[in-house]
């Protein structure tokens, strides 16, 4: 799937969008990291533009212009989701996930 996120100066040079990348589920294992851009861009001065291509991974909805998503990932088989995550916990928890406070993770109850 292919993913376009910006950048203004306007805005504290912050991403309009966290993107990221998950990691192939092992024993139902999800690490999540910040994905790296395939291609940059400078429409202008002010403004930084970037293109991803995942395979696997999920973006939150910063900004209010994208909902929450995530593709390629079987979130039935899924125990546990660590790494980067702070940034998609709304889907985490539409999901049914709930996060442990002491490994720092997001766990399927009763898994």
């Amino acid at each position: 799937m292919r993913l376009e996120n910006d950048m203004h100066a306007s805005s504290g040079r912050r991403w309009r969008a966290a993107v990221l990348a998950a990691s192939e589920p092992q024993e139902g294992v999800v690490v999540l990291a910040h994905a790296k851009a395939d291609s940059y861009g400078h429409p202008n001065r002010n403004t930084t533009t970037a293109s991803y291509e995942l395979a696997h991974g999920a973006w939150d909805c910063q900004k209010g212009d994208r909902t929450p998503g995530s593709i390629g990932i079987d979130w039935e088989a899924v125990r546990s989701v660590e790494g980067a995550t702070y940034p998609v916990r709304g889907l985490l928890s539409e999901l049914g996930l709930v996060f442990d406070g002491r490994t720092k993770a997001w766990v399927r109850p009763g898994a």
